[in-house]
Order: structure tokens, then C-alpha cells, then sequence
């Protein structure tokens, strides 16, 4: 979506974001005062519930969201892997013109046929 048109609007949503995740009960009014805005609880519910206000507080959620699965077995597992990874089985030497050699990623988007074949 992008930074909201109006600056005050632009730092309501931020500082709401950070009050909110911090867990303070008057995140909204807070966060509105602190956008430069005339104290009222009307205005600051009214502000957040704007569509694009709403929209903007939302995207840092739906970021956080896409590593929600992420932990730290995980992360062990995957670097495991990588590490134990055989770059040889990626890459193909391959002959070229001049009578050297080059490298060339493999096909990797079909199985071998080792791992197709029935047992």
C-alpha cells in the first residue's frame, strides 16, 4: 500500500502499530496525540476506522505473518541441510568450444529417474 497521503494519518498508524504490539490499553488515543492531533476519542476512533488507516495498521501483521511458522528447530533443520548439501548434485560440467570445461546449473524441476523408479 505505501506511506498513507496525510503525514498525521501516516504517524497515527505507525505509532498505533507500536503502541498496540507494545500492549498499552490506550494505544489509539495515545497514538493520536502523538500525530500532532487535538485530544478526542471520537476522532481517534474515527481515524482508525478509515479504510486506508485500517489497510496501512494491518500490513505489519501480514508481514509478521509470513514467518509465523518460523522457529527455531526449523531454522537448525534448514541450516542442517545446507550444510550437508553436495553442490555436485546441482551442477553439471559441461564442454565447450575451445576444449575447456563449464559449469551449468541442473535441471532440478524433474526428479532423477534413481528416485522414479518402483521398487
Amino acid at each position: 500500500m505505501g506511506a498513507l497521503r496525510d503525514w498525521r494519518h501516516e504517524k497515527f498508524a505507525a505509532d498505533y502499530v507500536e503502541r498496540g504490539l507494545k500492549g498499552e490499553r490506550t494505544a489509539r488515543d495515545s497514538a493520536f496525540a502523538a500525530a500532532g492531533c487535538a485530544a478526542s476519542k471520537a476522532n481517534a476512533g474515527r481515524l482508525k476506522n478509515r479504510p486506508e488507516v485500517k489497510a496501512r495498521v494491518q500490513e505489519p501483521f501480514d508481514r509478521a505473518a509470513e514467518f509465523a511458522d518460523v522457529n527455531r528447530p526449523r531454522i537448525v533443520v534448514e541450516l542442517d541441510r545446507v550444510g550437508r548439501g553436495d553442490v555436485a548434485n546441482f551442477v553439471e560440467s559441461v564442454p565447450t568450444a575451445s576444449g575447456g570445461f563449464e559449469l551449468r546449473l541442473k535441471d532440478i524441476t524433474k526428479p532423477p529417474p534413481a528416485a522414479t523408479r518402483r521398487r
